[in-house]
């Protein structure tokens, strides 16, 4: 009833395509339907089934609930569309960082403790009064 998304080389299907394809005729109804029965607007849902719009945390949890996934299964499906999208494109702008030699460290940095310093890692003496209890 799914369609396969486990395949690297082939372009996952956007979740719309799903829900159009091979949810809405399996439980023939309608997107306007639908829409009313998530209480959505039916251009949005429109605009998703036309893979116009992507999955939102809101609508798979809306869909989670009426149609019996997870909202993850949802935005999984979505994410899977995304990056493989993204692959393609290269951000604007955007360069691979030349990397520099580390360089040994040679101070201490302030926020680290060592023994014989203030604040100290190294238990302190407790003093102790009279009656032998801890003051």
């Amino acid at each position: 009833m799914f369609k396969d998304t486990c395949s690297s080389l082939d372009e996952p299907p956007h979740p719309g395509e799903i829900l159009r394809e091979d949810i809405l005729p399996c439980l023939d109804v309608t997107p306007r339907d639908l829409a009313k029965h998530l209480a959505i607007k039916e251009s949005d849902l429109a605009e998703f089934l036309n893979e116009a719009r992507p999955v939102t945390l809101e609508l798979a949890q809306r869909l989670a609930a009426a149609l019996g996934q997870a909202p993850h299964y949802w935005l999984g499906l979505q994410l899977q569309f995304d990056m493989f999208q993204a692959a393609f494109k290269v951000p604007d702008g955007v360069k691979p960082v030349t990397w520099r030699k580390k360089r040994a460290v040679t101070t201490v940095p302030s926020h680290v403790r060592t023994p014989g310093r203030a604040g100290s890692s190294q238990p302190h003496a407790v003093k102790q009064s009279r009656r032998g209890k801890a003051a």
